[in-house]
């Protein structure tokens, strides 16, 4: 079978990590997988087993205006012909926004948006800013998913289009968030030379408010458990100002961005999500297959409560209570659960090829 990707980029969090992780897990499955990004800009390693392809050149310029949408959609179009010369693909699927909006005007009859998370949170917090830029992007998302076929990563993701955004979706093909288990402890066992000699806590995460580190931080300063805590990722002035001005500022670090952050997953006591909303949080599922307890917030869209089952189920705490999530860090500190192979059942990336194959092997979306 042949399978297409579309992202904007290689920067980023879960969306382009899974994207990578699905299209090699395809390959090894025998499959013809690969991927066009719209604009040369990468955080994350790509095998280079992996065809990719980039739409704009480092002398062009991506964007949202009207001729520049016009240049693009052009450009993907004929990239796309050229490549079903070798045969038609199955699948032309895309993540994120940007992506999507390109893809759906090209008319690929096999197209697919892969949904990660859930929009009209993000519309309500913009609405708060203004108005009339939050009315612009719902009409611009609708353009794109009113109609459409999609996957999604959490059960709730189509409710939430149909119901907040008010959108119509002809189908949802579930497509859980999936791992590679052997693959991740091998990357966690590399060195790190810049892991903390003192027990700690970990949030991975890029700078937006909707990642709550705020939260994070607040928690950490109730719980006054005796461990550390690592935010890692990108942090932008906004959380760096949050970090001085703790009252444990000197037990917090701020590392920077690492493209393997499966040591420090590895090394920590416990890994915490913090986020207001996601689909179905890559960390969480990292985390586990690091062998790490995991504590979240319990994110609209349902994905986080597929993974905090069993005895992980106790450290999901409810959206924004920071006394919840330092109740959390204090149980999951004295008493942290054991993690079985079976945290994973439903999201090792065999059960997501499979789930792709049986989508692609239908006569009609």
């Amino acid at each position: 079978m042949r399978f297409l990707f579309i992202l904007p980029d290689f920067q980023g969090g879960g969306a382009e990590r899974m994207t990578i992780s699905l299209v090699a897990g395809l390959r090894a499955a025998g499959h013809d997988a690969r991927i066009i990004v719209l604009r040369d800009l990468a955080d994350h390693d790509v095998p280079n087993t992996i065809p990719v392809s980039i739409l704009v050149g480092p002398d062009q310029k991506f964007g949202t205006s009207f001729r520049r949408r016009l240049r693009d959609t052009w450009k993907l179009r004929s990239l796309v012909r050229r490549m079903e010369r070798d045969g038609r693909f199955d699948l032309v699927v895309s993540a994120l926004p940007h992506a999507d909006g390109l893809l759906r005007r090209i008319k690929h009859p096999r197209t697919l948006f892969h949904i990660h998370g859930p929009f009209h949170h993000e519309l309500f917090a913009l609405r708060e800013i203004s108005r009339r830029k939050s009315n612009r992007w719902l009409r611009r998302y609708k353009a794109i998913y009113d109609g459409a076929n999609i996957l999604t990563v959490a059960p709730g993701l189509a409710n939430e289009l149909r119901e907040n955004c008010t959108f119509r979706v002809a189908n949802d093909y579930p497509q859980p968030n999936a791992v590679e288990p052997e693959i991740i402890r091998a990357l966690s066992a590399e060195p790190e030379p810049d892991l903390p000699t003192r027990p700690f806590l970990l949030h991975v995460a890029r700078p937006a408010p909707l990642k709550r580190h705020d939260l994070m931080i607040e928690a950490f300063e109730r719980s006054v458990i005796d461990a550390d805590l690592v935010l890692l990722g990108k942090l932008d002035d906004r959380v760096l100002q949050l970090v001085s001005s703790s009252s444990r500022a000197t037990r917090i670090h701020t590392p920077g961005f690492r493209a393997n952050p499966y040591p420090w997953m590895r090394a920590a006591r416990v890994v915490v999500v913090t986020s207001d909303f996601e689909g179905l949080p890559m960390v969480l599922l990292e985390a586990l297959a690091c062998g790490t307890p995991v504590v979240s917030s319990d994110c609209p869209g349902r994905g986080s409560r597929q993974v905090m089952r069993g005895n992980l189920a106790p450290f999901l705490f409810p959206l924004g209570d920071a006394d919840a999530l330092a109740d959390c860090l204090r149980r999951v500190m004295a008493n942290p659960p054991k993690i079985e192979d079976a945290a994973l059942d439903g999201f090792r990336m065999r059960d997501a090829v499979a789930s792709l194959e049986r989508v692609a092997a239908l006569p009609k979306l």
